[in-house]
């Protein structure tokens, strides 16, 4: 492709210009980008073979940051052509994420293992029908098993009567046939399980029940309060 004189020939210049394309979108698509921003500052994080790239622009200026992080040695290094870290970071921290299981905290003045984070328990209400009977179907939604439960029924019906309550203490399996089982206390419901509730009033003035829910999360100890609107399937004329 090259002449006597040293110089490409113009017909041929530009002949490899869709290949180096095809390369330089090959190696876009390797790279794991991510972008991050508020009101003041925009961050884009390019992840590039070993080195990640750490791009900080406040907002309204045309300069930037340029962190680069070695992780093949640790090492944080500046682009000396771009702006000062100094005028948009106060300080760096970092964390170890070991193959024991355990994460540290490293500051500039401090170590610190960093507390793993607790499972989230949850747990939902849904008005159902099993065996021709109308429950209520208690559902273990969260990222751990529940305990202690205290479940609460409320509803209406005329008056004098008005407004009624009732504590829920005893609950089926989803196997169980609900004409002969035997209901039972609810001491533990595992998680991404469900049990139901027969006994519930399925009448009320509003065609409405509220369950009330508490419980707690076996590993976290973390309570768990929740109340849900229901609909009965009858109503008071």
């Amino acid at each position: 492709m090259q002449s006597k004189g040293g110089f490409v020939p113009a017909n041929e210049a530009r002949q490899l210009d869709s290949w180096i394309a095809l390369l330089e979108e090959h190696n876009n698509a390797r790279k794991i980008k991510a972008e991050l921003s508020s009101d003041k500052v925009h961050i884009q994080s390019v992840v590039d073979g070993e080195d990640q790239h750490i791009f900080i622009t406040e907002k309204g200026s045309s300069g930037h940051t340029h962190l680069i992080l070695d992780s093949g040695t640790g090492e944080i290094r500046i682009d000396p052509k771009d702006k000062s870290p100094h005028d948009l970071i106060k300080s760096v921290e970092a964390k170890l994420q070991l193959k024991t299981g355990e994460t540290v905290q490293i500051t500039k003045t401090a170590l610190s293992f960093v507390e793993p984070e607790a499972p989230q328990p949850d747990v939902k209400a849904y008005a159902a029908s099993k065996d021709d009977y109308f429950v209520v179907e208690l559902y273990n939604n969260g990222e751990e098993d529940l305990e202690d439960f205290y479940v609460v029924v409320n509803w209406v019906q005329p008056p004098p009567e008005g407004a009624q309550e009732r504590v829920l203490e005893k609950f089926n399996d989803v196997t169980d046939y609900l004409v002969m089982a035997h209901p039972r206390s609810l001491n533990m419901l595992k998680q991404g399980t469900r049990v139901y509730v027969n006994g519930v009033p399925s009448i009320s003035v509003d065609k409405k029940i509220k369950i009330t829910i508490s419980c707690k999360g076996m590993r976290s100890g973390k309570k768990v309060e929740k109340v849900f609107e229901l609909e009965t399937p009858n109503q008071y004329k």
